[in-house]
C-alpha cells in the first residue's frame, strides 16, 4: 500500500502521522509543494505525481488558506482538480488542516478568512469510519484562523 503526502511548504511536514501510516504497513511518498527556496514568493509551478498511483492520498497542513488564488494559485488550482479526480475515483482523502480546507473547496464547499482566530477544545459530534472500524471523536484542539462551508453527503 502507497501514501501519498503532500507536504505544502517546508516547516508542515507530516511525520508524526506519516509514522503512523507506516506503521500500518503504508509506503509513503513525501511530496513537498513549496520548497523554503520560494517560501516568500510561493505562487509557483509544480508538477505534481500522479494520484492514481497511490492508495491514500494526505494533503497536510500550510501556512496558507485555500482561497488564496491570487498568492498559491499555479499550485492551488491544479492540486484542487487532481484532489477533486482522485476523490471521484474512489481514493481515500486524509485533508488536515489546510488539506481540509483543499478538500471542502475541491468537493463544491467554499473557504474563507474567519472573522476572528479560536484556540481551544472543540466538541464534535461525529462517529468516523475508517476501513471498517467506527470511532467516536470527542473533542479536537485546533488553532483555526479559515472557515469552510458545504455539505457532508
Amino acid at each position: 500500500m502507497r501514501a501519498l503526502f503532500i507536504e505544502h511548504d517546508h516547516v508542515s511536514k507530516g511525520g508524526p502521522i506519516w509514522r503512523a501510516f507506516e506503521k500500518h504497513g503504508y509506503e509513503i511518498e513525501r511530496f513537498l509543494v513549496v520548497p523554503e527556496s520560494n517560501y516568500a514568493a510561493p505562487n509557483i509551478e509544480v508538477t505534481f505525481p500522479n494520484f492514481s498511483d497511490f492508495d491514500v492520498i494526505v494533503p497536510m497542513g500550510a501556512p496558507y488558506g485555500a482561497y488564496e488564488d491570487e498568492r498559491i494559485g499555479k499550485w492551488l488550482l491544479p492540486e484542487l482538480s487532481k484532489l477533486k479526480a482522485a476523490h471521484n475515483a474512489g481514493t481515500p482523502i486524509f485533508g488536515i488542516c489546510f488539506g481540509g480546507q483543499l478538500m471542502a473547496r475541491a468537493l463544491g464547499g467554499s473557504v474563507a478568512r474567519s472573522p476572528k482566530a479560536e484556540l481551544g477544545w472543540y466538541e464534535i459530534e461525529y462517529v468516523a469510519e475508517f476501513a471498517g472500524v467506527k470511532t467516536p471523536i470527542g473533542g479536537l484542539l485546533g488553532l483555526r484562523r479559515d472557515e469552510g462551508r458545504g455539505k457532508l453527503r
